[in-house]
């Protein structure tokens, strides 16, 4: 919330953000196109907070994720505790999503080397992972990553980026 966000003060600046501005926004951060097969999913860049855990778990709800794609998910010690504790952490792993610990996936080498797209919903990792890793990125939504990852290629909810 704004109280939280600004510690009681008032922002310095404010900025609207078109539907433009997002389909832009898609644009410049993916390197392929919709409906490309994708070999990955990695998410938590920064690290994944146990709010976005709980969102993922429900995205998921108990579907399995294609045999064709790696999904890693990088988050805190701090974090997988509590995500362990509370049994989220083997439903994922049921699902077929690896949980990695304090560090991200473009930068230490935990992708399988193979050619295709990695999809994220992290601006940071998309416009860093290409040139780290030499790598296609595909930009999207959570929950257009978890259908992607499930469905095996990308898949979009058009909703969210109209301007294109």
């Amino acid at each position: 919330d704004r109280e939280t966000a600004f510690g009681g003060a008032e922002p310095s600046a404010t900025m609207d953000v078109s539907a433009e501005d997002l389909a832009d926004a898609l644009a410049r951060l993916s390197t392929v196109k919709d409906g490309a097969p994708i070999v990955a999913i990695s998410l938590g860049t920064p690290h994944f907070s146990l709010d976005e855990f709980e969102s993922l778990v429900a995205l998921l709800d108990g579907r399995r994720v294609s045999d064709r794609i790696e999904f890693f998910v990088s988050t805190g010690r701090r974090v997988l505790a509590e995500i362990d504790a509370r049994g989220w952490h083997d439903a994922l792993s049921a699902s077929g999503v690896s949980v990695v610990t304090d560090t991200c996936t473009y930068i230490t080498p935990i992708l399988t080397p193979r050619p295709g797209a990695v999809m994220t919903n992290s601006a940071k990792w998309a416009w860093y992972a290409p040139n780290n890793l030499g790598i296609e990125a595909v930009f999207g939504s959570l929950r257009e990553c978890v259908e992607s990852a499930v469905s095996g290629e990308v898949w979009r909810d058009e909703s969210l980026w109209r301007g294109r």
